[in-house]
């Protein structure tokens, strides 16, 4: 195998995994909202009720920003938020460190053609 066959697949690798830890991501915040609205009304009334941590054009909603990204979360009496928050603020990280291999593999592929 050359490199340019490694980078391939290392390529092929991290587009599934981006793809996959963003589904993750959508659906982690939508579980997110569901939860909150059966334990924390008040809380996501303050929130402006939004349906997950990302709209359609994929910006955050103040789920995210004033929720997840302050920490709020982890003071949570609740464990599954807690968890969600968690596995929310993961799989945004993953996402954005396979997209930045992916970027990587498509500037090295680049070069060596």
């Amino acid at each position: 195998m050359n490199v340019y066959g490694f980078i391939d697949t290392v390529f092929i690798v991290a587009v599934i995994i981006s793809g996959v830890s963003l589904c993750l991501y959508l659906a982690f915040g939508v579980f997110l909202a569901k939860k909150m609205r059966l334990h924390m009304n008040k809380a996501m009334d303050e929130l402006g009720n939004p349906w997950g941590v990302s709209t359609i054009l994929m910006r955050n909603t103040s789920l995210y920003d004033d929720f997840l990204k302050t920490g709020c979360h982890k003071e949570s009496e609740f464990p599954q938020i807690r968890k969600l928050g968690e596995m929310t603020i993961l799989a945004k990280n993953v996402f954005h460190y396979a997209s930045l291999i992916c970027m990587v593999c498509l500037i090295s592929l680049l070069a060596l053609k």
